[in-house]
């Protein structure tokens, strides 16, 4: 699924935050991205636990809200 959302968003796609309650797993995940055409779009995306994570990321102006 991620693939076609890269060929179809292309350069627009920038990937702030990944929530995942198993960092290794996304750890695996953005390794493997690093390692793709597609790396530009996950060079600083950051592993956050839970939603609220998120959002405390977002409020301290760390992260871009979502439009």
């Amino acid at each position: 699924m991620t693939k076609r959302l890269e060929a179809k968003v292309g350069s627009r796609l920038i990937v702030d935050a990944i929530i995942e309650v198993d960092p290794p797993r996304a750890e695996a995940a953005l390794k493997l991205k690093a390692e793709s055409p597609s790396a530009k779009y996950y060079e600083k995306t950051v592993i956050l636990p839970d939603v609220k994570a998120f959002v405390d990321k977002v409020n301290k102006g760390e992260i871009v809200k979502p439009t």
